[in-house]
């Protein structure tokens, strides 16, 4: 705690001195004396020095002292004292407009003072203070001491910090992202979205990373350098109370994955084992589940590309991407377990039995996450896949067979950023149970072979336009645009597989005979 030039001139040792200009400079901290013994001593100035002088070093050079307080001001030195009446009788006009200019203090020193008499009250005053802020800080680091013993937790430390700078405190846990808060009454998400413009924020990081932020929410608050101690014991008492959820998460973690796919994979085969194993999380399972997969569009492919030029960043935005996404889940769902994989986290949540239709209630949630997602500036976007509902955790396995296939059959159209829902692929699911029905295999086989051995011979893809027309319902003008294909010729490849194939699309038998065949091919094409 340095004290202020001001500070300092008001206390009895100074009362002889005066500013003569310069005095919107008063409150620099003080953090030293030098004497000025060289034309460049501003060249060795660290910042918050007092320079004292006689002016013997420009008495036949006045202009000097102007050029000397820009340089001064320019070192971050608190002011400078002159002794007026020995080698100057007075201060030049033109230094004392620099000084009010710059609001770097110009001090009267009486010419019967020593220097010695600057230099012991000055230091004097600068070690008692910096006594007094190490004895404060010993006395804050016992608050928060005795909070970590105590094992309180955060929402002690926000309210010791408030206590103790006597103003509003909130720690917003971007891990979690939670809100500790102190005699206010914020809500999440009006809050994330002001805090870092209205309030004084200081973040806590841990191994180059932001885990959250402690905020003063008084409006006119004003940093000082005991409230700057509070803050810096409370984020070391915050640190350790990071890394200790971070080691209770990756243990729970560890058996949580376990546990759920086991579930996943019919590894539990009793009711009783799993409530069992269900208490050690505080789990219970009642009603019916859901299971959805959030899947990262297009991870390996970039991951693989990652590793070729040996960057490992991949991963962290991964785990970023689920972490956001648990964070937003929880809020929405009131029951929700899940594990994750490399590209993916498989979620069983319970069907909220206070929303009538629980299917737009997941897909309204899958929407607003994938906007968050995207409003997060990740590389990456999410497709979400639903099983249907089933009753009984042990279902889940059911759930997730759906929720999977689903996914897989989602992709045979090559997009990102989907939802969807496995009661909602139709004639895919059909198609999907009797891929492998040899009847199936020969009519789409025959059905399409005249339009696959054209293109093979011409080097063209007529089967890639005729699946984007299906996609489009086959509406030309917009398969069109989803191919970049101006809209004649496309026209002209309808007609030409028309012409291959033998059929006429104005006919509502032919389009489906086609669309069907198109399917089974596309299923059997995607190798799942």
């Amino acid at each position: 705690m340095q004290p202020t030039l001001r500070k300092l001139l008001e206390s009895e040792e100074f009362t002889d001195y005066y500013v003569i200009s310069g005095a919107a400079g008063l409150d620099h901290p003080v953090s030293t004396v030098s004497v000025m013994d060289a034309p460049d001593i501003y060249e060795w100035m660290r910042g918050g020095e007092i320079l004292i002088t006689t002016g013997y070093l420009f008495r036949d050079n006045l202009e000097y002292i102007s050029f000397l307080i820009e340089r001064l001001k320019e070192a971050n030195a608190a002011a400078l004292f002159v002794k007026l009446g020995r080698f100057i009788d007075e201060m030049p006009q033109n230094a004392i407009e620099t000084s009010e200019k710059l609001g770097f203090p110009l001090v009267y020193m009486p010419i019967d003072f020593a220097f010695i008499d600057v230099i012991n009250p000055v230091l004097s005053k600068i070690i008692s203070a910096q006594s007094e802020a190490i004895r404060y800080s010993n006395s804050i680091h016992k608050v928060f001491t005795d909070i970590a013993i105590l094992g309180q937790g955060i929402q002690e430390v926000v309210s010791a910090i408030s206590g103790l700078i006597q103003s509003k405190v909130v720690y917003y846990d971007t891990f979690r992202d939670e809100l500790y808060q102190d005699d206010t009454h914020f809500e999440l998400e009006t809050f994330k979205r002001r805090f870092l413009e209205d309030y004084t924020c200081f973040p806590v990081h841990l191994e180059n990373r932001t885990y959250g932020y402690i905020v003063i929410t008084e409006e006119d608050y004003t940093a000082d350098e005991y409230s700057d101690i509070v803050v810096e014991h409370a984020s070391t008492i915050i640190k350790l109370e990071i890394q200790k959820k971070i080691s209770n998460l990756q243990i729970e973690r560890k058996y949580r994955d376990q546990f759920v796919q086991d579930i996943l994979f019919q590894n539990i085969k009793s009711g009783d084992e799993v409530e069992k194993r269900g208490r050690v999380f505080s789990w219970q399972f009642e009603g019916s589940y859901r299971v959805f997969i959030i899947d990262i569009d297009h991870f390996k492919a970039k991951y693989i590309h990652g590793l070729d030029q040996n960057d490992r960043r991949l991963d962290t935005v991964a785990n970023e991407i689920f972490e956001t996404s648990i964070s937003f889940l929880r809020r929405r769902f009131s029951h929700i377990i899940y594990t994750t994989f490399s590209d993916q986290t498989v979620v069983i949540a319970r069907e909220p039995v206070e929303s009538p239709d629980t299917k737009a209630a997941f897909a309204t949630a899958a929407h607003e996450l994938q906007e968050k997602i995207s409003a997060a500036h990740f590389e990456f976007s999410l497709s979400l896949a639903f099983g249907d509902a089933h009753e009984g955790i042990l279902s889940a396995s059911t759930g997730y067979k759906e929720a999977k296939r689903a996914l897989q059959l989602a992709h045979l159209y090559g997009t990102k950023n989907r939802i969807v829902f496995y009661e909602d692929l139709g004639l895919y699911t059909l198609l999907d149970a009797i891929r492998d029905d040899s009847s199936l295999r020969e009519y789409s086989g025959r059905t399409l072979s005249p339009l696959l051995q054209y293109q093979s011979k011409k080097g063209n893809d007529l089967l890639d336009t005729l699946q984007t027309l299906i996609d489009c319902n086959w509406n030309m003008k917009k398969a069109s645009l989803a191919m970049y294909l101006h809209y004649n010729t496309l026209k002209q490849r309808y007609h030409k597989i028309e012409q291959i194939l033998g059929v006429d699309f104005d006919r509502v038998s032919d389009r489906v005979n086609i669309e069907l065949a198109v399917k089974h091919h596309r299923l059997l094409s995607s190798g799942e």
